[in-house]
């Protein structure tokens, strides 16, 4: 039974990342996308990989897959009362919920990093925002004047957050303002990092 739950899930994982491939004009006729009780089904399963998976890289996979529904690349234009460009409402919840249960896994840098292309942005702008408020943890120095590249994992997760929300428009700048006029961020290199970025107006310095 075991085994079956996990080909099940890993199946799952993949007609998900397959269907992400699909090009944007495939997702605007409504009828083309599962209905939304297949798609939290789908996603109750990948969050459960998610969470309990022994492979690091099975459980990445599941968080791709879990944000590949809320991707702005992959949103029709808004319908039911949905904000435009948000297919699948609550996926910035559920990724949410999978960081605050996975511990210091580095599972946490892979949800941070897929926060960027979602459609909720002001949801993923306040998660980040509240990613780059957590207690510092024991961590190398980052090199001075230095910025975080990809998944470079020699930067804290504050610092990494501070850095997606620069990449996150008016609702990524509106929260570092905010985080700037609170005083919420502790971690040493994401509090000067958010000091030098309210001294350049919240915008990031071109290359």
């Amino acid at each position: 039974m075991g085994a079956c739950r996990t080909l099940f899930a890993r199946t799952l994982v993949l007609r998900v990342v397959l269907q992400m491939a699909v090009p944007d004009e495939a997702f605007a006729q409504a009828d083309q996308f599962p209905p939304p009780a297949a798609v939290n089904a789908m996603l109750d399963s990948l969050e459960r990989v998610a969470l309990t998976s022994g492979n690091p890289d099975e459980r990445a996979r599941a968080v791709l897959a879990i944000s590949g529904p809320g991707r702005l690349w992959m949103s029709a234009p808004g319908a039911n009362n949905r904000p435009p460009g948000v297919r699948s409402p609550g996926i910035v919840d559920r990724l949410a919920r999978i960081y605050r249960q996975s511990g210091k896994s580095s599972i946490r840098d892979v949800i941070a990093y897929w926060m960027l292309p979602q459609a909720e942005r002001a949801e993923a702008a306040a998660f980040l925002a509240e990613v780059a408020s957590q207690e510092p943890e024991p961590s190398p120095p980052a090199p001075p004047g230095v910025l975080p590249v990809g998944h470079d994992t020699t930067f804290p997760l504050p610092y990494k957050a501070i850095d997606a929300l620069t990449h996150m428009g008016p609702e990524g700048r509106a929260a570092l303002e905010r985080l700037q006029a609170q005083g919420t961020v502790r971690e040493p290199s994401a509090r000067v990092y958010l000091d030098q970025l309210a001294r350049q107006g919240f915008r990031r310095q071109k290359s």
